[in-house]
């Protein structure tokens, strides 16, 4: 038994004369089966086709949601699109180049007050930067001209902001004019809500809430950052005929308006009768502390802290040709005395980008020159060109909160000012010279990238930098 395999009983096989066929499905019965199949695969075993009774109603309950999310869709873009024309009348936007301006958003308190006679800060920013307009509202003590870029959803933001800002800092509200500039193809559009910080009756709250707007890189965006459209902006239709050239993020010495506007009308400096002809600069030496430092009040506070090692020339390290020609060490041996005089005169010299006390008359800023880069040194090559004169003032000057550094400089920057360089030795500089024939002098760099072989070295640098950029975007 055990070799032997036991034996298999028989199959019985029921033969049918007509065994039945299944009718053929129709198409449409074939997908109510298909779906069928996919809809037992999801509910739950315990379901009962009576259930199916239900369908229709959670059918009919989804279109409802679906109609009610998207009426209060239409009603909330409604709403923001009114909020966008009441608040911020987009259309009664100037025309500038490619951008529009709302001149004089918000008027400083005492701009009807202000004798033509004063002097006006002229400076810039982006929405994130505001909150640096408080320490130089509180510094300076007079008319602040600021233009904010607020392309798209910044100008949202730009709007509350401004609104917290002059709200809980009584100086900002009485001090500083806002204008609101953005691309004419970026206009106003309210996507995400501000931050709720600035609405908040804390003021407290409200300056963290401030200091705390995302900043946004330009320089990554298709959105260039028009410094020089915004200062020209903010120089339209002044009140006063002296202006004082300075970045958001830079404060003035203490008393800096008070010693200049003693000095000016003692003196009759621009007076018909002067020994100093109109077309002048007052050059303030530019300096910067380290972050935690306090920013010195007055010259002695400032040679304290050179001697502490806790404060040095802007840009040191990263453009130092930028503000030599100033002459540091000859201001530090001009002696401090009770009223603001003239230190000394100085020479134009290449790269030059200095902070100073004008007439309004002054050349304006060419707004071609974006982002990175000869925004500055342009507007200080035409005045040599145009003959003005340079005087540094012994008593006042500015100063950065923090160093600039040199890990903060990007490839993107590199870019910029290559593109920048190329654009201010073939375009900028030969129209200088068409300009003011009569002047006899250029601002062409007398070094090795001025010649032909020298800026094709810098297109080629340009175009190798901008490979590195796309392979970079390519690998993110």
């Amino acid at each position: 038994m055990s070799g032997k395999q036991k034996p298999t009983p028989p199959t019985r096989t029921v033969e049918h004369k007509n065994p039945p066929q299944k009718p053929p499905a129709k198409p449409e019965t074939d997908s109510v089966l298909r779906c069928a199949s996919i809809f037992s695969r999801i509910i739950p075993r315990s379901f009962k086709i009576k259930h199916l009774a239900l369908i229709p109603v959670l059918a009919l309950l989804q279109i409802l949601v679906y109609f009610v999310y998207i009426q209060k869709t239409e009603r909330v873009l409604k709403e923001r699109e009114d909020f966008i024309n009441t608040q911020l009348d987009p259309d009664s936007a100037k025309r500038r180049g490619d951008y529009r301006v709302l001149y004089k958003f918000q008027k400083s308190d005492t701009y009807s007050q202000v004798q033509e006679d004063d002097v006006t800060v002229i400076t810039q920013c982006s929405v994130n930067n505001l909150h640096y307009l408080i320490d130089m509202a509180g510094r300076w003590q007079g008319q602040i001209s600021v233009s904010v870029f607020a392309p798209k959803n910044d100008a949202i933001t730009g709007l509350y902001a401004i609104n917290a800002i002059r709200r809980c800092f009584p100086s900002v509200r009485e001090l500083v004019t806002f204008h609101l500039v953005w691309p004419d193809n970026k206009f106003p559009i309210y996507e995400n809500n501000p931050p709720k910080g600035l609405t908040s009756p804390d003021c407290s709250i409200v300056y963290t809430a401030l200091k705390s707007i995302p900043g946004q890189n330009y320089a990554h965006t298709s959105i260039p950052y028009p410094h020089n459209t915004l200062r020209n902006a903010a120089r339209q239709d002044l009140n006063t005929k002296l202006i004082f050239l300075l970045d958001v993020d830079t404060v003035p010495s203490k008393t800096a308006r008070e010693q200049f506007l003693q000095f000016v009308h003692k003196r009759d400096v621009f007076g018909e009768e002067s020994d100093i002809q109109e077309n002048t600069v007052f050059v303030t030496p530019a300096w910067e502390v380290l972050e935690e430092v306090e920013a010195p009040e007055d010259k002695q506070d400032l040679l304290n802290l050179l001697e502490a090692e806790r404060i040095r020339p802007f840009h040191n390290e990263t453009c130092w040709h930028c503000h030599k020609t100033t002459r540091y060490n000859d201001w530090i041996e001009v002696a401090i005395e009770s009223q603001l005089a003239i230190a000394y005169e100085v020479d134009w010299e290449q790269s030059w980008e200095p902070y100073y006390f004008s007439l309004n008359s002054a050349p304006l800023h060419d707004e071609r020159f974006k982002q990175y880069g000869y925004d500055r040194i342009s507007q200080i090559c035409e005045l040599y060109m145009a003959g003005y004169r340079f005087f540094v003032l012994n008593n006042v000057f500015t100063v950065h909160q923090g160093y600039k550094r040199l890990e903060g400089f990007h490839i993107e920057k590199n870019i910029e000012n290559r593109r920048n360089f190329l654009l201010f030795e073939d375009y900028f500089q030969p129209e200088m010279q068409k300009k003011y024939p009569e002047a006899n002098r250029t601002c062409r760099q007398q070094d090795a990238w001025s010649s032909r072989d020298g800026r094709a070295k810098v297109r080629s640098s340009l175009e190798e930098l901008m490979k590195q950029q796309q392979k970079r975007t390519v690998k993110k």
